[in-house]
């Protein structure tokens, strides 16, 4: 079979118009997953159809700041965080999924966790610096009437032992399902 220029010159156009395409929908394809939301943090990856924002081994050092009111899931576990400050998280009210495991934690300002009246899984496990104290004062003695919608709360492998009057708050607490200790000490 013998092709004319003509023809030849015709399949390498569709050859190159193929190609062209293939890669054109490559790379508006990396452009689309790679583009982050306006309001997500530099150091964070976020996905706007999920509202959630993911800071999950960042090296941060301070809970990222203006995050919309929208956002219902936040990740900032294995990080370096050592404080909580008061208010927060203030305006996440349609939080309900918060993850600060892993990280260095040792203080939480009066109502550290107000505003998150939405919250239902709360992960603060292996923040080893974290006390008793500091749990009785911030989240314990709040427990009832700031997080109303929780139902999880995660506190394994921290390096202290809960005794029952540290307990006796969350007895009454209406939606709490889920309260994870293991890997403490011994009460």
């Amino acid at each position: 079979y013998i092709q004319s220029a003509a023809e030849a010159n015709k399949l390498k156009m569709k050859a190159a118009t193929r190609n062209f395409i293939f890669l054109l929908v490559v790379l508006l394809s990396a452009g689309i997953e790679g583009n982050q939301p306006s309001w997500c943090p530099a150091s964070c990856s976020c996905d706007a159809s999920k509202l959630s924002v993911n800071c999950n081994t960042r090296k941060l050092t301070k809970i990222p700041q203006g995050l919309p009111t929208t956002i219902r899931k936040l990740d900032l576990a294995n990080n370096r965080i050592r404080n909580i400050p008061t208010d927060t998280f203030l305006s996440l009210n349609n939080l309900t999924y918060l993850k600060l495991t892993c990280n260095r934690i040792s203080g939480i300002g009066e109502n550290g966790f107000r505003g998150l009246v939405s919250l239902e899984e709360l992960r603060l496990a292996t923040n080893r610096n974290l006390t008793v104290r500091v749990l009785e004062k911030s989240l314990f003695g709040i427990a009832l009437t700031l997080l109303p919608s929780l139902k999880s709360l995660y506190l394994y492998q921290m390096s202290f032992a809960l005794n029952a009057n540290s307990l006796k708050c969350l007895q009454g607490h209406p939606s709490l399902e889920l309260l994870d200790l293991s890997e403490n000490r011994n009460m």
